[in-house]
């Protein structure tokens, strides 16, 4: 896992940048901003943005992806100093329309921030109806009040509101939807030659010198991770469930106050992988899937855990099923022996000669090929559906090229033209396109693809009209950046 990814932090940078929280869709944007005097890093139009709620809003968006995609992404990726940038530039968006919005007065309803209000889980009875006692609670515990609540919800609606605006002036010609639409269901024929890893096993040997330097350039690999010892409580419906949030927000330091003021079972699990399930046989169903929660795991990769060693909040990871936690021991992370893992680095190190070998020949094949196409027709025939139907079946040449498909089908790929594709585990493979067949416009799968071809254009020219519109505010709002603070550690620097 930990080498896919350095292998593929070039791509990674691309999904992050491309996944920091779209600057049109704000949600607690007021709180970025405040008059204290400390460092900035972008002034926009007179309004400074700090760069201790940059960290806070750049940490926010660390958390939140490593929920989506997975605990074991790079620090140093999700700290480069590009995405560092982007969170930055999302930021001072939020401050550009706030000024516009406020300017072109583009608002809300009250009845329209009631309608969500009254809609908010977390302000509801067990009937699932508002309770406005239980609404200042939860707030309360978050430092604000019912009209401060509903001001910054004001806000952050009527900031959503923009690219709805905007993007229901667009026109979308349906003929264009509808030749997309026939693009989506075109198939194509391609010819393919594989090469198998198995066929170069014997011309793939590993000397023990070899494993040995690759465990000793890798030692940062083989280590069993960190591990943890925890303490935590799970309620199920209890009645009691705003006071022991209070309680344990109150005295974070702790399950114990709270435990015994409402008689709760404290539990113990030991030398817990954050990053792997919970597998305990000792330990009942509900707990377990509290444990094993997505929401629960991120909070506690939190660094008020972690490092500050606070409980996490009372988490309710499913309706009626709460969880909270504190820190007993930390376990170092521990290196794992030479001889546990020299079959297994063997057996990667013969495998990548293995893959060198197959393309090579691959290579070489495509070059002898593209020089005589009328061979082609000794190829096998492997004929791929762009766009899958529920009932069909793919061969298994059809399964090993499903990675490739976007390159498969490329609007620019040329007949008769060849490329090797690496298959992994499989080996290599030499594919050739040989033809092409799209469905008439009549055709029933195509008018069933039209719906979501047409969302999928309206939501791109939102996009694009949007940008356009905030760019045409940008001539007259100034914005002043400063990298060399932004980029350096700490705000004391």
């Amino acid at each position: 896992m930990f080498e896919l990814i350095r292998e593929r932090k070039k791509f990674l940078l691309v999904v992050l940048l491309l996944l920091v929280i779209p600057p049109f869709v704000v949600v607690g944007a007021w709180d970025q901003f405040n008059p204290n005097r400390e460092p900035v890093v972008a002034t926009v139009d007179g309004v400074e943005i700090y760069k201790r709620n940059w960290e806070n809003a750049h940490q926010n968006f660390i958390d939140n992806f490593r929920a989506q995609v997975g605990q074991n992404i790079p620090d140093e990726l999700l700290n480069s100093d590009d995405v560092k940038k982007a969170t930055l530039d999302n930021m001072i968006n939020q401050v550009i329309l706030r000024k516009v919005i406020s300017e072109e007065r583009i608002t809300v309803s009250d009845e329209d921030v009631r309608a969500v209000i009254l809609g908010i889980p977390q302000f509801q009875n067990d009937q699932g109806v508002f309770d406005l006692e239980k609404a200042k609670k939860a707030l309360n515990r978050q430092g604000m009040t019912t009209v401060d609540f509903e001001k910054r919800l004001k806000g952050d609606l009527s900031l959503s509101l923009v690219p709805e605006i905007l993007s229901s002036s667009s026109i979308i010609p349906r003929t264009v939807v509808r030749r997309l639409a026939q693009a989506q269901n075109e198939t194509r024929t391609f010819g393919v030659k594989l090469f198998p890893l198995l066929k170069y096993r014997a011309d793939a040997k590993v000397e023990e010198k070899e494993i040995r330097n690759f465990f000793d350039d890798n030692k940062d690999i083989y280590v069993m991770p960190a591990t943890y010892d925890i303490n935590f409580i799970v309620l199920n419906k209890d009645e009691n469930v705003e006071e022991i949030s209070n309680v344990l927000y109150e005295q974070n330091s702790s399950l114990e106050p709270a435990a015994e003021k409402f008689s709760l079972k404290i539990q113990t699990i030991s030398k817990l992988d954050l990053n792997a399930p919970a597998i305990f046989d000792d330990v009942e169903t509900s707990s377990l899937k509290a444990l094993n929660s997505p929401k629960f795991r991120q909070a506690l990769f939190s660094k008020d855990f972690l490092e500050d060693n606070y409980n996490t909040e009372l988490i309710e990871v499913e309706p009626n099923l709460f969880i909270a936690a504190s820190l007993e021991k930390e376990h170092d992370e521990v290196p794992i022996e030479f001889d546990v893992v020299k079959d297994q680095i063997s057996s990667e190190l013969s495998s990548r000669k293995m893959t060198k070998l197959a393309k090579a020949d691959a290579e070489k094949f495509l070059d002898d090929m593209s020089k005589n196409t009328s061979k082609l027709g000794s190829l096998k025939k492997v004929t791929i559906d762009y766009t899958p139907t529920e009932n069909s079946k793919p061969g298994q040449y059809a399964q090993l090229l499903g990675n490739y498909k976007g390159q498969l089908f490329s609007h620019d790929l040329e007949k008769n033209t060849g490329n090797v594709f690496d298959l992994g585990s499989s080996g290599a493979a030499v594919v050739f396109f040989l033809s092409s067949k799209l469905n008439k416009l009549s055709d029933k799968k195509v008018i069933k693809s039209i719906e979501n071809v047409f969302s999928s254009i309206q939501q791109y020219e939102s996009d694009l009209i949007v940008k356009a519109w905030m760019k045409s505010f940008e001539k007259d709002i100034e914005v002043i950046r400063y990298p060399k603070i932004l980029l350096i550690n700490s705000a004391v620097e």
